[in-house]
């Protein structure tokens, strides 16, 4: 049997949302040709998109899923992976001597499994997919306000509390900026800064804040990505920018004096 294996927000991949309806079709064609679908929820899963999963954000049944990092908030190591009621049948009636033919070599490890107890009680005691929903907007909709006035901003990207803008050298053809140019990892350099981290994935921008962030938090966020921008708009143009208080400046080389 073969199996199908996606995230449900690509993460890595430069936050890449699925088109409109595209995992009810995977889950069609999975289903008609036998074949396993997969969710990987190491990104998505425990309220980064607002809900508690990214197959429930975008309404398709995997047979499997994978799940670590947001299970303990990432204070200890923990991974797991839940399955369908047909799968644990299978796995069932291959077992020998009545033990479950499936497992690791740490598995229920007692203090990841207690940290990651504690961790799932306070989501929900707390209702941080409820914080996630309504930071979202104000964060999607602070990066759109953002790149609609910057000339090497294209698209911004993203569900819940993940979001990117991706930089490229024509706004009307999103033409990429040359890799050798190194801009996306000159913007995170400028945000590093300006006080934020950010991912450069290529060119696209990436950030994934604290599911507890408020709003005053995201403003910070979102004035480093501004000043960021604004600095990474004049090396593109080759102009001078004033670095620090030694008052170094950025050459087009990317060397400094």
């Amino acid at each position: 049997m073969g199996a199908f294996i996606a995230e449900p927000l690509m993460g890595a991949g430069g936050v890449m949302p699925p088109p409109r309806g595209y995992f009810q079709k995977v889950r069609e064609i999975t289903r008609r040709h036998n074949v396993l679908l997969i969710s990987d929820e190491v990104v998505c899963g425990f309220g980064r998109l607002g809900v508690s999963f990214g197959c429930t954000a975008y309404a398709f049944e995997p047979d499997l899923m994978t799940m670590a990092k947001a299970i303990t908030s990432s204070y200890a190591p923990m991974g797991a992976v839940a399955v369908s009621a047909h799968v644990a049948d299978a796995l069932a009636s291959a077992s020998q001597a009545s033990a479950f033919g499936h497992g690791y070599t740490f598995g229920a490890h007692p203090v990841s499994c207690a940290v990651a107890l504690e961790c799932l009680k306070i989501y929900l005691e707390d209702n941080i997919a409820l914080n996630v929903r309504s930071r979202a907007q104000e964060l999607l909709g602070g990066l759109r306000d953002i790149a609609e006035t910057s000339p090497i901003a294209g698209e911004v990207r993203g569900r819940g509390l993940i979001a990117a803008i991706e930089l490229v050298a024509n706004r009307e053809t999103r033409q990429p900026f040359p890799p050798s140019m190194g801009v996306g990892s000159f913007f995170c350099d400028r945000a590093r800064h300006h006080g934020v981290i950010v991912r450069a994935v290529g060119d696209t921008m990436a950030c994934s804040p604290p599911l507890t962030i408020n709003s005053s938090e995201i403003s910070e966020l979102l004035n480093g990505y501004r000043l960021a921008l604004q600095d990474t708009e004049c090396m593109v143009r080759g102009k001078e920018l004033k670095i620090g208080e030694g008052g170094a400046v950025f050459t087009r080389s990317l060397q400094f004096d």
